[in-house]
């Protein structure tokens, strides 16, 4: 009778009254997760949080955080990511404007379109600046640091936070059980000084595509940096030195290269000045050693920027202020975070209480920006959240969240793309080995929609939201409360479209439970299911790959009539960079009868997949529009365009195979790759990098990468 129920959860679900425990049982396994679902009323603005001064572990707030409203980005409406680029200064003010004369110098003789500045962790008196043009097929690109030796740029395919520390070390105390020990504390502060000295790539550059200014011989060295985490010099030599200057205790370059060199050891500068297109990640680092090696904690830097001058407006708050008619949060309310490694708890929030918000009733209306708002005193704990969406509207003022199916994804956050007050902070640690925590602070990150796409809200559109917050406490602390959620502005101007997301791999994680191997999942979305779903071309303009912590590669092929006719894949994944990543592409369509292959590798034995930031998934969100709804009756609701391993809908159910990887060859990664076309000079010798080509250089390289990956 009706439609198959797409299984997020086993049928038990025991009913509860506000704010009391219930249990859900996962996909195919016994365990259960002890959950909390509460229904939210009308609240105050985002930045009304109870007063606090000390942290549970009695560090203060103000070291930890020095915002009381702190909103990230990452994925916005239906996964679309909003970002926040580079902020814009004025180049006189680079370099904390302090001992910057003989910058200024030069700049004042450039003449460049653009600029940004990239801080260094010891603050905005040392960084990179960087200046660039775009001129038809080239780019022209200046680079200046404070620095005698080398200087180099790079840009990144997953990301230059340092953020590995946080990932890898966190769970120390809980593994030791070990208590503070002041000789902890001075090998800790030995681990962080050989940790840091991990090369221009450091700890998490691998995949990138890098550039470096050589001051003794007045020359660049193209290169690039894979698994071993050491810049190695391109075969093809794509950038071309226009002018250097070293003076006043600056090195700076000029140099031009082809945006897209054809070759495989660069990567091309991307199409990114549009609302829908993610910005680039760069990185930089400076030395005064003449050689590429040691640069140490602070001479370095990174963010994301856009190349290309934006064709559309990215000022969220003018934009909201001009267009938007009001706004309603969907918010946990001060929920206790359980001491536990893994918690997800799920917040209600009905029409009634929208409407209670201000928001008008029996009106359509359309979501045309969302603002992600994190409580700073549960910041390090809040993972991600996702918000589902139901267009029936009997989620009543003290039903629970399983009245519902909520089975539209309409947002998802998580932390960890986007631009940072600094690179990293330190928030706490003791040692025995002991603890450890970063705690990156993200700015705002809130998404503008495009102006012709609006998610449905109200009156034909969703009227139940579900809010569910996945808590990280591998330090099992408590007293610890959280309010974080999202702020949805909206219109009664209708847009064109409406926004919808098409998930394909195993969206709702039915390898629970599953070993992941060093191996190869691959899930087969046959073309029935678009045939069946689309009732005509739809558009994609976002794709986003989803893994965890032991992801390696990931790639989602479109097929048309059998053939490839385009592929989204990252190569190098860094799940602690960003939870994801944005594939940097076109808009592209998908057509009645088109089929699909998510392929996730994994190079671990241990991983099982499942729903904590420590087991892994394998999906692909693809946000579109027009939406498109999948109907199996008068009778029976309406669902999104799924396709997934075991859904159980018609023509909509992905096949899935696993089979090891052997070696790295089977990683199938082509960066890196030596070319057939070489449009620069060829390197004839290895020599080019001293540090990575000689005896000492290499035990060094290694050394450092080993540090790293501890």
């Amino acid at each position: 009778t009706g439609p198959p129920r797409v299984r997020m959860y086993n049928e038990e679900i025991v009913p509860a009254r506000l704010g009391t425990p219930v249990k859900r049982f996962l996909p195919r396994s016994n365990e259960s997760h002890e959950i909390h679902d509460s229904v939210l009323g009308p609240r105050g603005l985002a930045g009304e949080f109870l007063p606090l001064t000390t942290s549970s572990n009695g560090v203060p707030i103000s070291a930890m955080l020095n915002s009381s409203r702190l909103s990230s980005v990452f994925l916005g409406a239906l996964l679309t990511v909003g970002f926040v680029d580079a902020q814009s200064q004025e180049p006189t003010t680079f370099f904390g404007g302090i001992e910057n004369e003989a910058y200024l110098e030069w700049f004042q003789r450039a003449s460049y379109e653009r600029a940004e500045f990239l801080p260094s962790p010891a603050g905005n008196s040392t960084g990179a600046a960087l200046h660039w043009t775009i001129q038809e097929d080239e780019i022209l690109l200046a680079v200046a640091a404070k620095a005698a030796g080398w200087v180099g740029f790079g840009i990144a395919e997953s990301g230059g936070k340092f953020l590995a520390l946080h990932a890898q070390l966190i769970r120390f105390r809980t593994v030791s059980k070990c208590h503070y020990s002041p000789i902890g504390d001075i090998f800790l502060e030995a681990v962080f000084s050989l940790v840091f000295v991990c090369s221009f790539c450091h700890c998490r550059m691998f995949g990138a595509d890098t550039v470096v200014y050589l001051a003794d011989s007045d020359s660049l060295v193209d290169g690039y940096i894979l698994d071993e985490r050491v810049v190695m010099p391109d075969e093809c030599q794509s950038w071309t030195l226009l002018n250097s200057t070293n003076n006043g205790g600056f090195l700076i370059f000029e140099a031009k290269r082809l945006l897209d060199t054809g070759d495989t050891q660069d990567r091309p500068i991307p199409q990114d000045g549009n609302l829908t297109a993610p910005p680039s990640r760069v990185i930089a680092a400076w030395s005064d050693l003449p050689s590429i090696q040691n640069h140490g904690p602070n001479n370095r830097a990174s963010t994301i920027l856009r190349f290309r001058a934006s064709q559309e407006g990215f000022d969220f708050e003018t934009a909201m202020t001009s267009e938007a008619e009001g706004f309603i949060d969907i918010m946990a309310n001060d929920h206790p975070i359980k001491p536990m490694d893994t918690e997800y708890a799920y917040f209600c929030v009905s029409l009634a209480d929208m409407i209670a918000q201000g928001m008008p009733a029996d009106t359509e209306l359309h979501t045309i920006g969302f603002e992600p708002i994190i409580d700073p005193r549960a910041a390090k704990h809040v993972h991600h959240f996702i918000l589902q969406a139901s267009m029936e509207g009997n989620a009543t003022t003290g039903s629970n969240c399983s009245a519902i199916d909520f089975i539209d994804m309409a947002y998802l956050w998580a932390p960890g793309e986007g631009m940072f007050d600094d690179d990293w902070k330190v928030v706490h640690y003791h040692i025995c080995i002991g603890e450890i925590s970063f705690l990156p602070l993200p700015l705002k990150g809130p998404l503008q929609l495009p102006d012709n796409i609006g998610s449905p809200l109200g009156e034909n559109g969703f009227k139940s939201f579900q809010l569910e917050v996945h808590y990280d406490n591998p330090w099992l602390e408590t007293g610890v409360f959280d309010s974080s959620g999202v702020r949805l502005y909206y219109t009664s101007k209708k847009r064109q479209h409406n926004l919808g997301v098409f998930m394909l791999g195993d969206p709702f994680v039915q390898l629970f439970g599953q070993p992941v191997g060093s191996s190869t999942h691959r899930f087969d979305c046959p073309s029935s299911c678009s045939s069946f779903a689309l009732s005509e071309n739809v558009t994609v303009i976002r794709e986003l790959l989803h893994m965890h912590k032991v992801g390696t590669t990931m790639t989602n092929e479109h097929f048309r009539d059998g053939n490839l006719i385009r592929a989204g894949q990252v190569e190098f994944y860094d799940f602690s960079q960003q939870g994801g990543f944005v594939v940097q592409q076109e808009p592209f369509q998908i057509q009645p009868g088109d089929s699909f292959q998510t392929t996730c590798q994994y190079t671990d034995n241990e991983a099982v997949f499942g729903l904590s930031s420590s087991e892994e998934m394998c999906i692909a969100f693809l946000m579109y529009y027009p939406m498109q709804l999948m109907s199996f009756g008068e009778d029976s609701p309406e669902i999104p365009f799924i396709c997934g391993y075991d859904t159980d809908i018609p023509g909509c159910t992905s096949d899935w195979e696993q089979t090891d990887l052997v070696s790295v060859s089977d990683l199938n990664r082509t960066f890196g790759d030596v070319g057939e076309v070489c449009n620069g000079e060829t390197t004839t010798t290895s020599s080019v990098l001293p540090s990575a080509s000689s005896f000492v250089g290499t035990v060094i390289a290694l050394a450092m990468s080993m540090f790293c990956v501890l």
